[in-house]
């Protein structure tokens, strides 16, 4: 792994400009300066495993001196610096410098515009000095909004897009970032993780990122290709890639024995067995089992009722995996007392996320039982929210699922797909009246490829939230 270079000069910040990185020394916190450069992102960011990536645009709304203002079939927008279609690749060329005083201009956007979107920039500073770009464009949900503005950042096997959320000019822990090529908008979140590298303790400060740099831990073959697999879906869930807990994944590996040697399958460790250890206990209590080929675990759990959630919870930063020919574990290091997530969510996790890709095929037998069982012998993948609070109260919920005609942009729903509802309290298994805290919605048949749209509902301490979004289920082995 390249530890980052020890860098020479001063690091400058390109704004349309393609003359390359200039390097830089900082040996007095022995922090890696990451490369980086100021871009315009070719589409509005869309995703995440919570819903409002992209603003809808119901009413006017003024951003700086910018409004907004939402018509029939056009969008007026007054007090833009500068207005220009949007262009279908990664732009570096364009940057308007901010005027002290931006003149007046006052546009109306019309549907053909608004397909292929607009950029409209603020009269808002960037740390260098230059503008921040909003895309307004138009979708299945009506008139969309939200910042294009984002800080390019090189890390060791991808690049990474800091977009500013908040549009405050400033990049900050309000804002989101971007992986790779993938439309996804996660929550920023410490450290950043690519590959086998490690980002800590990442700062930017005087137009500079920089970062603390270190390897994950090493793993055996079959567990790093394990890990990336699971990293990757992780990405295209919205949900940050996590660290190896080195200490825990070896417990993972303690409990693995203990179910061979056993020949067992459970999440708890009996101490007077042979192969019981305390490490083991805590990490069969707190990781997702596979008995079978290791590499099929990730996407055996995704087809799972009640355990794609534990492998795609965005709280887990440390995460453990390790096992045997009999027996694979994998999930969230719980009982590290390691520092965790900075943050708890604040939103609805939705599952699959808004604008990702899951396989198509059967939901995996499995205890508890799902109720849509007690209907049809073969069920599909279930489509979920899940609810990161007290869900005691509870007292109404909605849900129905739509097949989409045309693309995910703008296509058009038809039908309706049968399923059975199921959420804490009343349709949940009996062993588990909480339902894991989700809200679940599960096909009465294996969904075919395609894209659908999910509408869910419920009422929790009196407040009714209302979500509705796309993905796409693409062709799966049947597993």
């Amino acid at each position: 792994m390249s530890k980052g270079r020890r860098f020479l000069g001063t690091l400058g910040l390109l704004c349309g400009v393609s003359t390359g990185f200039i390097d830089t020394l900082h040996a007095e916190d022995d922090k890696v300066v990451l490369e980086c450069r100021w871009v315009l992102l070719p589409e509005l960011p869309t995703g995440s495993y919570c819903d409002g990536a992209a603003r809808v645009l119901e009413g006017p709304a003024v951003l700086g001196t910018v409004t907004l203002e939402p018509q029939k079939r056009v969008v007026e927008v007054g007090g833009a610096m500068e207005i220009a279609s949007a262009r279908g690749k990664l732009d570096r060329g364009r940057a308007p410098q901010v005027e002290a005083e931006p003149r007046e201009v006052s546009k109306s956007l019309t549907p053909r515009m608004l397909d292929g979107g607009m950029n409209v920039w603020l009269p808002v500073p960037r740390e260098d000095g230059r503008a921040i770009a909003v895309r307004v464009g138009g979708d299945w949900r009506g008139f969309v909004y939200g910042p294009i503005t984002a800080l390019e950042i090189e890390l060791e096997d991808e690049k990474i897009y800091w977009v500013d959320a908040d549009l405050d000019g400033r990049l900050t822990e309000r804002d989101r970032l971007v992986y790779g090529d993938r439309s996804i908008w996660m929550p920023f979140h410490l450290p950043w993780v690519s590959g086998e590298t490690i980002y800590d303790d990442v700062v930017f400060e005087k137009g500079e990122v920089k970062a603390a740099v270190r390897e994950q831990p090493e793993l055996p073959r079959e567990q790093r290709a394990l890990l990336a697999r699971w990293q990757e879906v992780r990405k295209d869930q919205g949900v940050p890639p996590g660290v190896v807990d080195a200490t825990h994944s070896q417990y993972c590996v303690e409990h693995a024995e203990y179910l061979r040697i056993n020949n067992l399958f459970t999440h708890d460790q009996d101490a007077s067995r042979p192969g019981a250890t305390p490490g083991g206990a805590k990490a069969g209590a707190s990781a997702v089992i596979y008995l079978g080929v290791g590499s099929h675990t990730v996407d055996w759990a995704l087809s799972s009722a009640y355990h794609r959630a534990q492998i795609l919870d965005p709280r887990d930063v440390h995460l453990q995996l390790g096992g045997n020919s009999y027996a694979q574990l994998l999930g969230g290091a719980w009982h590290s007392d390691l520092p965790g997530e900075k943050r708890s969510p604040s939103r609805v996790q939705l599952s699959p996320a808004p604008g990702s890709r899951m396989p198509a095929g059967r939901c995996s037998e499995e205890w508890p039982k799902n109720p849509a069982l007690d209907r049809s012998k073969i069920i599909g993948l279930p489509v979920f929210c899940r609810l990161f609070e007290n869900v005691d109260d509870i007292d109404w919920v909605s849900a129905t699922l739509h097949p989409v005609i045309g693309g995910i942009e703008n296509g058009k729903v038809r039908g309706e797909v049968e399923a059975h509802l199921s959420y804490p309290g009343h349709e949940a298994p009996p062993e588990f009246p909480a339902n894991f805290d989700q809200v679940m919605l599960t096909p009465y048949q294996p969904l075919e490829a395609g894209v659908y749209e999910a509408s869910f509902g419920f009422r929790s301490k009196g407040q009714v939230r209302e979500l509705r979004w796309r993905f796409i289920v693409e062709k799966g082995d049947g597993r």
